[in-house]
């Protein structure tokens, strides 16, 4: 689970500590990763299959690095060169040790069952050219004494853990990306399950993850809300946002000896809401600081909430 989720911001607050650690460096911003967008004359049309969610707990860092190696090579038509991870990125992986597992994350939160359950990272990490995706405020939601009585409602395939991401599409020639997530289907999942809710509103809020789009060299983003359909964000952001996002091995899940996870909260991009469906989100991607945020941006990720 990313140390961005809401009950855990009081962990991370020093935006200097975070620095330190890897998450924004000169070298961060001379990448080696390039895609192939702009380039191609004609107006292609590139479906990426989406991978399902997956245990990753206690593997090396090498091996979890060449599953991703193998998911971009599967759509290296969309390379401008050669794929290679970005160290400031990936290399504080940490090999043996588990991951927040996506029952853990939506379910029971920090203790010892934290790593349960498919790790919620591989969401974004086994799915490469997700280069912006969307996580969920699907945790503090469930009646942990209801799911204990019945603990196997947990295993049903139908379980709503988070919403779920069914359509990645790359246009190249437009420099833009397309994705698609069934928020009504994590909603009509809520109400099947509603037996086990807690008795309290369920809000439709979000975070975006972009450490994707980092890796390929799109190093700043911005979302103008305006431009964007029945979304808000509680911070008023007028400039493009630097991504710092990164893996580390964190103790935000209170497993003991710590667990694989993203990081820092950057509140820029942590505070979205959607206020009636559908929606949809424009993200703008540039590799360099734009200047401000109307100049035309080198990518452009349409996501839809439907």
């Amino acid at each position: 689970m990313r140390d961005s989720t809401r009950p855990l911001r009081s962990a991370l607050v020093l935006i200097p500590v975070l620095i330190l650690l890897g998450a924004c460096t000169d070298r961060a911003l001379v990448n080696a990763n390039e895609l192939r967008l702009g380039k191609s004359a004609s107006d292609e049309v590139v479906e990426i299959p989406l991978q399902p969610m997956l245990e990753l707990d206690y593997l090396s860092r090498e091996s979890i690095v060449n599953m991703r190696k193998k998911l971009v090579a599967d759509k290296d038509s969309l390379l401008a060169r050669a794929y290679n991870p970005e160290s400031v990125i990936f290399s504080q992986i940490v090999s043996g040790k588990p991951w927040w597992g996506i029952i853990g994350c939506t379910v029971y939160g920090q203790g010892q069952r934290s790593i349960e359950g498919p790790s919620e990272e591989s969401r974004f990490l086994l799915n490469p050219y997700l280069l912006v995706g969307v996580s969920s405020w699907s945790n503090e939601i469930w009646d942990l004494e209801k799911i204990e009585r019945n603990p196997k409602v947990l295993t049903q395939a139908d379980f709503p853990y988070c919403w779920q991401p069914s359509i990645l599409r790359y246009y190249p020639a437009r420099s833009a990306l397309q994705v698609a997530y069934e928020v009504s289907a994590y909603n009509e999942g809520l109400a099947r399950y509603k037996n086990y809710l807690k008795p309290a509103e369920v809000v439709d809020r979000f975070n975006l993850v972009a450490y994707n789009a980092r890796d390929f060299g799109y190093n700043f983003l911005y979302v103008p809300i305006e431009e964007c359909k029945n979304i808000e964000n509680a911070e008023k952001v007028s400039a493009p946002v630097q991504i710092v996002q990164y893996i580390h091995c964190g103790g935000s899940s209170g497993y003991n000896g710590g667990c694989n996870n993203m990081s820092p909260l950057q509140k820029e991009i942590n505070e979205f809401a959607i206020k009636s469906l559908p929606a949809s989100i424009k993200v703008k991607l540039w590799r360099s600081h734009p200047g401000n945020i109307n100049r035309q941006p080198d990518c452009t990720v349409f996501i839809e909430l439907r």
